[in-house]
């Protein structure tokens, strides 16, 4: 049986019907993609969106059943009650208990979809309230897949959309019917390099001429990306090549010098970062014993400790949480710093907002120390885990210079208080 070539995740809402009738009336035949649609649908009311959307539909359509293999030319849509993910190839149906806090089903089938899928990922995120979906296209992003977004005129409900594009890392604002057409444009290109190692050689080309590339961006992006890891910085342009469509280094550097937006996409695209919290968690508990107990034991004034490329924060955080529990281990009570640094204003902009979430979704919870989180964060009305005001003794940010950068203090540890 033949795998599908993409799989797109379509997240929806309030007010997604409309939108996804108007999407799946656009999707052609035989172009080998599977479509998997996840919605937020209360447990105890089944669904009939399977049948809602094949009435719409010019392939077929199906609620999904556990342990279904995914068939390209198919549309399949989430049943009530359970989480959806995707794994081998397969879809998992896993009931979920009662929570706190909202569900957030569509970032769940976003990161399984990204960790499965990786660059042959799609995450589509229409008409809804709130922001679930946003943490999702994130995981896309960073496994190499793209994002498209509803725009905000077109979308009953612009809430989701919107929270997913200000990320900055969403590929193409579109009304619903205009999505199709664009992920087959992008698939097809993918197969067109495919054929007879197209992709291999213009990625070695791109390897080869990666100094000019950087060249045409460096004093647009105001920041050197060459001592960046090249294996990475290929898969980025090859992505934002296969975006635009374009087959040769030559034709990618004549847009790059003409079109200064298409040099900030590829700068942001080389900045997205790959964090969560307790990301390595063998480092952060030798980082605990090795040095940050030592340190606290040894030292008993106040303590200052800086993360440097801290993207949206996950890491600082995580550092904080182990000084807390170490303090409160020890019965120390003293002032401790937690700044974090990063040339991604936007990521910064993110670390600081103080929302995040309550557990990375591709681990399902099962990550060390990841309980531990809870009892730092309280569930927040955007589907987001928020740090606890009343644990904050001093909640603004000052910013320090130090060796010509600004360092952003997240937050502060003191022992007797829940969360810096």
């Amino acid at each position: 049986m033949r795998k599908p070539d993409a799989i797109v995740g379509i997240g929806a809402s309030a007010g997604g019907l409309e939108a996804l009738q108007n999407f799946v009336r656009a999707i052609p035949k035989d172009t080998g993609i599977a479509y998997v649609v996840v919605q937020h649908l209360a447990p105890d009311h089944p669904s009939i969106m399977d049948r809602l959307l094949g009435e719409q539909a010019d392939i077929a359509v199906s609620k999904i059943e556990d342990g279904a293999r995914l068939e390209p030319d198919h549309i399949y849509v989430i049943p009530a009650g359970p989480f959806v993910e995707v794994k081998d190839g397969r879809f998992t149906l896993t009931d979920h208990a009662r929570e706190e806090g909202v569900r957030t089903p569509i970032d769940r089938f976003f990161a399984s979809l990204a960790e499965y899928a990786g660059r042959d990922a799609f995450a589509v995120v229409l008409s809804g309230t709130g922001s679930d979906g946003t943490i999702g296209v994130r995981s896309v992003k960073e496994d190499g897949g793209i994002a498209l977004v509803q725009e905000s005129e077109s979308a009953q409900f612009p809430g989701m959309p919107n929270s997913a594009a200000a990320t900055g890392l969403v590929d193409f604002v579109l009304r619903p019917a205009e999505m199709p057409d664009k992920i087959v444009e992008i698939v097809e290109h993918r197969r067109m390099l495919d054929r007879d190692g197209k992709r291999d050689r213009l990625a070695e080309d791109v390897e080869t001429r990666l100094s000019e590339i950087l060249e045409a961006i460096n004093d647009d992006a105001n920041i050197s990306f060459s001592d960046y890891k090249p294996g990475t910085l290929v898969r980025r342009v090859m992505r934002r090549m296969t975006i635009l469509r374009q087959s040769t280094v030559d034709g990618f550097l004549e847009t790059l010098r003409e079109n200064g937006e298409e040099r900030q996409l590829l700068s942001q695209d080389f900045l997205i970062g790959v964090t969560e919290f307790f990301r390595d968690p063998d480092g952060f508990e030798a980082l605990a014993k090795k040095v940050l107990r030592p340190m606290l034991e040894s030292d008993t004034g106040q303590v200052r400790i800086w993360v440097p490329g801290c993207s949206t924060g996950e890491e600082a955080f995580t550092i904080a949480i182990l000084v807390d529990e170490i303090m409160r281990e020890t019965g120390q009570t003293r002032h401790v710093q937690v700044f974090g640094t990063d040339v991604d204003h936007d990521a910064l902009r993110h670390a600081r907002s103080k929302l995040c979430s309550k557990v990375d979704p591709a681990h399902g919870g099962e990550v060390n120390y990841r309980l531990g989180i809870d009892g730092y964060f309280r569930p927040d009305r955007q589907r987001k885990w928020r740090r606890r005001r009343d644990s904050n003794p001093r909640d603004g940010f000052p910013s320090t210079p130090l060796a010509g950068e600004r360092l952003r203090p997240l937050g502060h540890v003191s022992a007797g208080a829940s969360m810096v």
